[in-house]
């Protein structure tokens, strides 16, 4: 199944229209009334397009984006309840929900909220790891391009056209082997969250402990991890991600058996 949020309009008011907020009661109305053919939207309150996410500072950004994950992540779970409950009941839903004033948008938590209901009901829990920090990357991509941090033109950013800068690509160094004209295509997570101190002075800033589905898919040590895989392809990227994930596993399992080894 495909998941989409795409704006509600005129065309659709003769459909039966349930409402999917973060008050838990909204999913037994559902389930109670929903038939094939009716539609879902997505109360603007819960998913808060409105809001930019970031502040006058990077202390200000972390905290706009703390409160932001977590109401997008209790959505989340509350659309993800939704579509269990209706496959239960063998009810059809195309995994459409609607919004209203899309176009006016202030933020990808539209885009963030179908990427994480696809990792979770098209990918195996061994997929997942990989397709959130996909996710996580065209995340970036889209704020920057909404946001127009870096402000592009004739390949040079805003910052280095204020410093007199010629000749560059963006903030990536010469040796990097992936360094091209334009928006870099590789999916590298770290490379996506570096954010310059130009930018970080006007607010702009990331990490991965407050982009929803990595908090959701990748733990504290994963995350962290994030940090330090620049200048590296997407494969290796995972690679090393894994490796965290298993000599994480590895290290709670020996802790566990010490414990009952001592307590025998």
């Amino acid at each position: 199944m495909k998941f989409n949020v795409v704006e509600f309009n005129s065309v659709l008011k003769n459909k039966k229209v349930f409402d999917v907020s973060l008050n838990k009661d909204c999913i037994n109305s559902i389930i109670g009334n929903f038939k094939s053919g009716d539609l879902l939207l997505i109360d603007e309150n819960s998913i808060c397009l409105d809001v930019k996410l970031y502040g006058n500072s990077k202390k200000e950004s972390i905290l706009i984006q703390k409160d932001n994950c977590k109401r997008i992540i209790k959505l989340y779970k509350v659309c993800k309840k939704i579509i269990k409950k209706l496959r239960h009941k063998k009810i059809e839903f195309d995994g459409t929900f609607y919004v209203n004033n899309l176009k006016n948008k202030k933020n990808n938590n539209d885009f963030m909220l179908s990427a994480m209901l696809d990792t979770y009901f098209n990918f195996n829990a061994f997929k997942r790891l990989g397709k959130a920090t996909e996710y996580a990357s065209d995340y970036i991509d889209k704020e920057n391009s909404l946001n127009n941090m870096c402000d592009f033109k004739d390949n040079l950013c805003v910052s280095h056209r204020e410093l007199g800068k010629k000749g560059c690509t963006g903030c990536c160094p010469s040796f990097c082997k992936y360094t091209k004209q334009g928006v870099c295509t590789v999916r590298n997570l770290s490379c996506k969250i570096f954010m310059c101190d130009y930018l970080e002075k006007k607010g702009y800033y990331f990490t991965p402990n407050t982009i929803p589905i990595l908090k959701l898919h990748l733990s504290f040590f994963e995350r962290f991890n994030c940090f330090g895989l620049l200048f590296k392809p997407e494969k290796k990227v995972i690679s090393r991600l894994w490796l965290v994930r298993i000599l994480s596993v590895s290290l709670v399992i020996v802790f566990v058996l010490l414990i009952l080894t001592f307590l025998i």
